[in-house]
């Protein structure tokens, strides 16, 4: 009886290679793969979410293209009925409308509820986009607290 031996079409060189993709596959969460399938419309361009930068306090807020943190410019504060978070970007060669624009398109694809112009709610969580014109740009605070009572509004 004759032993055949089987014909591989891959190489034994891209082993390792399919390997590691294969272990990296493993480690890439579902919500970063699913974020991808996301995309926001700048300056009627397409881009990925995944591609954009996040606040860091407010990791799942996207940085406009062209925002810089400010260091030292927000804090965090566990209140006993939510949250409080504030961070402070910078930003050039955009107007208030645009940002107000960008913001308004862009976070209610990620679940946020326009109440009013820069005003947006979610899973009893107000953020506030507030802009102020600065020296060589834009000043953009947003700040994320618990809802307010319908009563305080």
């Amino acid at each position: 009886m004759t032993m055949v031996k089987p014909q591989f079409l891959i190489s034994s060189r891209l082993y390792p290679l399919i390997g590691m993709a294969l272990l990296l596959a493993l480690f890439v969460s579902p919500a970063s793969w699913a974020a991808g399938l996301l995309s926001a419309t700048e300056q009627g361009d397409e881009k990925a979410i995944s591609q954009t930068e996040y606040l860091g306090e407010m990791s799942d807020i996207p940085m406009m293209s062209g925002m810089i943190g400010q260091e030292g410019g927000g804090f965090v504060f566990d209140a006993p009925d939510g949250r409080v978070v504030e961070e402070v970007v910078f930003l050039e060669g955009k107007s208030k409308n645009q940002v107000l624009d960008y913001y308004a398109t862009i976070l209610p694809k990620l679940g946020w509820i326009a109440r009013k112009s820069g005003v947006f709610s979610r899973n009893n969580e107000q953020l506030t986009v507030n802009i102020d014109k600065v020296a060589g740009g834009i000043k953009v605070t947003f700040r994320l607290s618990p809802q307010p009572s319908p009563e305080s509004d």
